[in-house]
C-alpha cells in the first residue's frame, strides 16, 4: 500500500512538469537555418504561420512556409508587431485609409470589416517605415492617388530600408540622415557610385544596405554579393527581424550542469528563445527539484526550484558565456542545496538533448525489460515485457528537461487497463540515465530505470 501511495504523489507532481509542445510548424524542422529566429518570432507574437495559402486565415501555427516570398502587406505585419510589442499591442487603425488599395471597409462577410492587414499597414506609416507610393489620377489631371501595393513582393533592397526606419523609428529617413556607413562597400552589386542621372551617385538603398550591415541584420551571401533585387523569402524575413529586434537569446539550448560542495547532483536547463528558462535538479539526498527561471540575452540566469510537497527549495544564479563558440555556464545554488554548479551546452534549441535508444528495467508489482527510442523532437516509442500482458508499446514525450510521460494499453489478467510511465532523464556525467514510475489502472505499479545505449 505504502508503494501505490508514494507512486500517485509522483504522478501528481509529475503532471506539473513542463512538457514540450508540438513543434510550432511542420515544415520547420529544429535543424533548419532560420529555426531559432522563426521560434524567436512565435515567441514575441509576430508569426502564427497558415493553414492554407491565404495570410487571412493564418494563425492556427500549422505550417510557415518559409521559402514563400513576402508581400508588402505581410512585410508590414512582421515589422508592425515587432516594434508595437506583439500583436495585441499594435493599435487599431485611423478612420481615414493612407491608401486607395488599402481600405478601411469592404472585406468580411458583412463588406464592413477592413483589409486584413490594414492596421499593420497604418502603423508601419505611422512610424515612417513605409511610405507608399504616388501616382497621377488620371481622371482627376493634377491630382494624386495614394497606393500600397500590398500583393507585391519585397525585394532584399527595399527590406533593408524598411528595417533601417524601423530602428531607428519612429523619426525614419530623418533617423538616418546623418549616417555615413563606416566601411565604404560591402557588396559590389551595391556600388557607392555608378548610379543615378549623371552616374554618380551610390546604390538607391546602399545607405540603408550597409546600416543593416553594421546592424549585424544582413551578412549577404557567401559569394560576396548582396543580391539586393531578390525577392526576400519569409525565413529571411523572420532571420531579419529577429536580428533587428533581439528576439533571439544567444544562450537557447539545453545544458547539462553538475554542482559539489555541502551536496551533489546533477541539473538539465533548458533555455528558450526569449530567455524563458525549464530546470530540473536531481540531487543525490534530496531526488527531484523541478523549477524555472530566466536567461538575459547578456548570459545572467537567475531562477528557482522546489521538491514538490516538501519545504524543499533553492535559488539559482549564474552566468552563461561563449568561449570561441563553446558556450559554458557557471554559478552557485543556495537555499536547501548550497553549492557550486558548472554546466556545457549539450543540445541546440529544438533538439532533445536525451535522444537516443534507451533499455533498461522494471520493476513492482511485476517487472521486465524495456526499450525505447527517443527522437530529437522529443517525441518517444517504448516498449515494456510484461509478464501477464506480453509486449506493452507505450508512447509519449520527453522535456527539453528530461520529464518524461509514457503511456500505453495492456490486454492481459484484468485488462484491458492503461499502463502509464512518468519519470525523468538526466545527465549523470558524460551521458543521460533515467528513473520514475509506472501505473496501471488495474493496480499494478513499481518503478523503472535505465540508460541511454
Amino acid at each position: 500500500m505504502r508503494e501505490r501511495v508514494w507512486s500517485v504523489a509522483f504522478v501528481v507532481f509529475l503532471c506539473l512538469l513542463p512538457m514540450p509542445a508540438a513543434a510550432d510548424f511542420a515544415d520547420v524542422s529544429a535543424d533548419f537555418w532560420a529555426y531559432e529566429q522563426i521560434e524567436g518570432c512565435v515567441a514575441a507574437d509576430i508569426v502564427r504561420g497558415y493553414t492554407e495559402d491565404d495570410p487571412a486565415t493564418a494563425g492556427n501555427e500549422a505550417t510557415y512556409g518559409p521559402s514563400l516570398d513576402v508581400t508588402r502587406d505581410q512585410m508590414a505585419v512582421y515589422i508592425s508587431r515587432a516594434l508595437a510589442g506583439g500583436d495585441s499591442s499594435v493599435p487599431e487603425g485611423p478612420q481615414t485609409a493612407s491608401f486607395v488599395d488599402v481600405p478601411n471597409t469592404g472585406y468580411g462577410q458583412d463588406g464592413t470589416e477592413p483589409y486584413w492587414a490594414y492596421k499593420y499597414i497604418e502603423y508601419a506609416v505611422s512610424s515612417n517605415v513605409v511610405q507608399g507610393y504616388e501616382y497621377e489620377d488620371t481622371e482627376n489631371p493634377g491630382e494624386t492617388i495614394h497606393r500600397y501595393e500590398p500583393t507585391w513582393g519585397v525585394t532584399r533592397d527595399q527590406m533593408a530600408v524598411y528595417i533601417a526606419r524601423a530602428m531607428v523609428a519612429p523619426s525614419g529617413e530623418a533617423g538616418l540622415a546623418d549616417y555615413t556607413p563606416s566601411a565604404p562597400e560591402n557588396f559590389p552589386d551595391v556600388p557607392t557610385t555608378g548610379c543615378g542621372d549623371d552616374g554618380t551617385a551610390p546604390y538607391w538603398a546602399y545607405k540603408h544596405i550597409e546600416y543593416c550591415v553594421e546592424n549585424g541584420v544582413v551578412f549577404g551571401y557567401d559569394d560576396g554579393y548582396y543580391r539586393p533585387e531578390e525577392v526576400v523569402t519569409r525565413d529571411q524575413m523572420a532571420v531579419y527581424v529577429a536580428r533587428t529586434f533581439g528576439l533571439v537569446n544567444p544562450f537557447c539550448g539545453t545544458y547539462s550542469a553538475a554542482y559539489s560542495a555541502g551536496s551533489s547532483g546533477s541539473m538539465t536547463i533548458a533555455v528558450e528563445v526569449n530567455g524563458a528558462a525549464s530546470i530540473v535538479i536531481m540531487d543525490s539526498t534530496r531526488g527531484l527539484l523541478e523549477g524555472a527561471g530566466t536567461v538575459s540575452n547578456a548570459g545572467a540566469l537567475t531562477g528557482t526550484a522546489q521538491k514538490e510537497g516538501t519545504s524543499i527549495s533553492v535559488g539559482l544564479s549564474g552566468q552563461f558565456v561563449n568561449q570561441s563558440g563553446t558556450i559554458v555556464g557557471s554559478g552557485v545554488v543556495t537555499g536547501s542545496i548550497s553549492a557550486d554548479w558548472t554546466a556545457q551546452r549539450i543540445a541546440d534549441l529544438g533538439v532533445n538533448a536525451f535522444a537516443g535508444n534507451w533499455s533498461g528495467m522494471y520493476w513492482g508489482s511485476e517487472g521486465g525489460p524495456w526499450e525505447a527510442v527517443l527522437q530529437p523532437d522529443g517525441s518517444v516509442s517504448a516498449t515494456a515485457q510484461s509478464p501477464s500482458v506480453g509486449p506493452v508499446v507505450l508512447v509519449g514525450r520527453v522535456a527539453a528537461v528530461g520529464s518524461a510521460l509514457l503511456e500505453g494499453e495492456g490486454e492481459g489478467i484484468g485488462g484491458p487497463f492503461t499502463i502509464t510511465w512518468e519519470g525523468t532523464f538526466y545527465m549523470d556525467g558524460p551521458d543521460a540515465v533515467g528513473e520514475g514510475t509506472w501505473h496501471s489502472t488495474s493496480g499494478y505499479v513499481g518503478y523503472w530505470s535505465g540508460e541511454r545505449q
